[in-house]
């Protein structure tokens, strides 16, 4: 029974930082609809630049399921080893440019 008070108390930690890693690195473009991510969202550990990544998915591409999380764990590799410049994934166009990253609606 402690075992998953602690995996509940530990996805609770998980999602805080992934909303506050959202707040503070992200920036949503009323005008052109689109998320901008500035470099220091992709400094986070691996589980909040995932989580944070597939909720902004979900949320520009208007999708009710996540992305499968291999092509997640692809694309972030891709991401920060700089060999991405523009990708679609989860009805979204992702666009690297210079040290930003651009989520748009396809």
């Amino acid at each position: 029974m402690k075992t998953i008070e602690n995996l509940k108390n530990s996805s609770s930690i998980v999602d805080y930082y992934t909303i506050k890693n959202l707040k503070k690195n992200t920036f949503f473009s009323f005008k052109k609809k689109q998320l901008i991510i500035n470099n220091l969202f992709f400094q986070q550990p691996q589980e909040i630049i995932f989580r944070a990544l597939s909720e902004s998915i979900i949320l520009i591409g208007k999708k009710h399921y996540p992305v499968r999380g291999k092509k997640l764990e692809k694309l972030i590799k891709n991401l920060r080893e700089n060999r991405l410049s523009k990708a679609t994934l989860g009805g979204c166009v992702i666009e690297k440019v210079g040290q930003t990253v651009i989520i748009s609606k396809e």
